[in-house]
This record gives C-alpha cells, structure tokens and sequence, in this order.
C-alpha cells in the first residue's frame, strides 16, 4: 500500500521496495493478549538489519536474549526477524533484556545495533543486529565514504549513488560515522542522492543536501565525510522546520580502513519491523507500551 496510507491508519512501514515509489509493506500491530492471571510478561521485538550480504543470511543469524536480574527470567534464543517474543518475568516489575548473536553463517559478522531495552510488564522491547561482510569487498588501493545524518524526528529516507545499484542507505533515525560505500582507487567521485521515503504522523520531512557530488581524497585513499540534516513541519499547524546545518564534506587522506561498506544498510525485503526504528522510535533502545545491504 501507499506509504502516506500506511502512517494514516496507524500502520509501520516495515519495507519499502525500490523498485516501488511511494509504496511499502505495512504492519499494523495489535496488542498482545494478558496472559491468565494478569501482566506477567514483556514482549521484544527483534530485528536484523543487513549491509552489503545476501538476502537470506537473515533467517541464518542466531540470537539470545538475555534477561536481567538474572532471576526475573529464562533467556530467549532464536533466528532472524521476530515479533512479539513473550517473556515471563516471573513478577519482577521492571526487567532489561539484552541481544547478542551466537551464530551466524560464514563470512558474516554480526554486532548489536540496538543491544538493550529497559521495559516493565507489558511493554515492548525493540532490539536490532547489524550484519555485515566479515571481510572486505573492495581489494587493492580504496577510498570510502563516511555518512553522518542527523534525524530527529525519525523520518524514513533513502540514499544512494551513481556508482552501483547495491550502494543503498536506508534508515528512520539518526546515524553516525556509517561507511557507506568503499571505491577502488580509479574512481575519482560519485554523486550521493538523498530523499525522504516517508513521513513520521502530521509531518512534511526533507533531507539535505538532496544530491552532492564527492570526490576521492588525495592520492585515491582515505575516507570522506558526508553529512546530511533531516528537518521536518508540521502539516496540521503553522510551523517551521528545525535550523538546516549546512552540509559540509571533510576528507581525510590516510590509510584506508577496509571494514565493510554500508551498502544496503536496512533493506533485506525480509520484514524489518518499521525498519527498526519507523515512525515514532528513536536512537538506541524503544520501548513503546502494549504494544541495509541485499548485494
């Protein structure tokens, strides 16, 4: 359905296809049913977002969830996306739950990307894993691009380059020091494109710069830093948008680091939850009550 359909009626873009303009799949959560005998339980949501890996690692990564105190629950394992995992705390008021991964398919490593989340009985946890090559996929001399974007309303958006169809950059919230994409040395500059793929309720966002051109550092080796602003108005009042800070790009000519790139970070077509952080959630760990890369 439409995105603009989607936030209306209260749903959560959980993916949004590239090839689909203005469309995503949508979620529409209901709250979880009391278990007999009263709130006893937390529920966590858990995603996996991917950069630069096949589609299917994700129904590959093995995960555990950890319950502190120790004594106020079991610890919760299991694979890939999941929604509504129940978690009986045993009558403790407040519990934290932890992911980590223990398992994942050969040549992927897997970090936490949202690793904890404090919730009382009822609530929801919202937990993430990033997964990345475990090695690199540029050989021999390279430059990178670093992304910086500042989101504080938590708008969805997208951005790409002209260099290859699997650089895609796609998140709802804000993000630091992210390699989006690593380049062999003869290539001298790419042109980023950068727009919103939906709107948090009741706002009009924009994304800037919407297109910049960077070029390689000296000598072709290093890493570049592009910055992008999320600002955003509201459409039910006069109001204006937050201050624009002006994007800068700051090149730092060293030895390049050969980490894996942030290519299509967040966009395994598996549902990812409201992209992990849709509409409403915000950096590090979401608790709400009752309830990125396909090479």
């Amino acid at each position: 359905m439409s995105i603009e359909s989607c936030v209306e009626y209260g749903g959560q873009c959980v993916y949004t296809p590239p090839t689909y303009s203005g469309m995503c799949c949508c979620s529409f959560p209901s709250p979880p049913t009391p278990p007999p005998g009263g709130y006893n339980v937390v529920f966590a949501n858990v995603n996996i977002f991917t950069n630069n890996v096949p589609t299917n690692v994700v129904n590959q990564v093995q995960w555990q969830i950890n319950v502190s105190p120790s004594n106020c629950g079991t610890s919760q394992t299991g694979y890939g996306n999941q929604q509504g995992i129940a978690i009986n705390i045993d009558g403790c008021g407040e519990v934290t739950l932890t992911i980590q991964p223990i398992s994942t398919p050969s040549g992927v490593s897997c970090t936490p990307l949202t690793a904890s989340a404090t919730v009382q009985a009822n609530q929801t946890a919202v937990l993430a894993l990033y997964c990345t090559p475990a090695t690199p996929t540029v050989t021999g001399p390279s430059w990178s691009i670093v992304v910086n974007v500042n989101d504080p309303y938590n708008a969805g958006y997208i951005i790409t380059d002209n260099y290859s169809s699997n650089d895609v950059l796609q998140a709802a919230r804000s993000l630091s020091n992210i390699t989006f994409a690593t380049y062999p040395s003869s290539v001298s500059s790419v042109t980023l494109n950068a727009s919103i793929q939906f709107n948090p309720p009741n706002m009009q966002c924009s994304i800037t710069p919407s297109t910049i051109t960077v070029n390689a550092p000296s000598g072709g080796t290093g890493s570049v830093t592009q910055n992008f602003t999320v600002t955003c108005s509201s459409t039910g009042a006069s109001s204006t948008s937050s201050p624009i800070t002006t994007p800068t790009t700051t090149v730092t000519a060293t030895t390049p680091s050969l980490a894996p790139s942030a290519r299509t970070l967040l966009t395994s077509p598996v549902a990812l939850v409201a992209l992990g952080v849709a509409a409403g959630v915000g950096i590090g760990l979401i608790v709400y009550g009752v309830s990125r890369r396909k090479k």
